[in-house]
């Protein structure tokens, strides 16, 4: 018996190899979401693709998308009392930080897509081609 460590995330198989085709599949998805509606919360986007992705993979997948510099965070750096009814604030008290770490709440994070990111998303898929059963497919079992 030998233990081994297994990240699980979708676009990671059982084997440790990378699905591609999952991952291409959920970063275009992603950012055809954040494409539509800009200036949205990480939690906003995680909550879209709710039963399919836990939210630390959603939140994965936009730090890729960061990372190959299709989209831009930002996070609030100011936290001012919420308004209601009987209180009142100011829409001028609102600041924004790039410095976005791996800590920071999803709750606090802005995505903005950047002009070009369908053309930067596109040089990152390549000209991949993908078999029909692809899916299907183990390493064990080729054929």
């Amino acid at each position: 018996m030998e233990t081994i460590d297994l990240l699980v995330r979708p676009w990671i198989r059982v084997d440790g190899t990378l699905n591609r085709r999952v991952l291409d599949r959920t970063l275009g998805a992603i950012l055809g979401y954040i494409m539509q509606r800009p200036g949205l919360l990480v939690s906003s986007i995680c909550e879209r693709f709710a039963p399919a992705l836990q939210p630390q993979h959603c939140r994965e997948l936009v730090e890729i998308l960061e990372e190959i510099r299709c989209v831009e965070l930002q996070k609030f750096t100011n936290k001012s009392p919420k308004c209601g009814l009987f209180t009142s604030s100011n829409v001028s008290d609102v600041k924004l930080s790039n410095n976005v770490t791996i800590t920071d709440e999803n709750e606090i994070v802005i995505v903005e897509p950047n002009v070009n990111a369908i053309a930067i998303l596109g040089q990152f898929i390549g000209e991949r081609r993908y078999e029909e059963a692809d899916i299907y497919q183990c390493p064990c079992h080729p054929k």
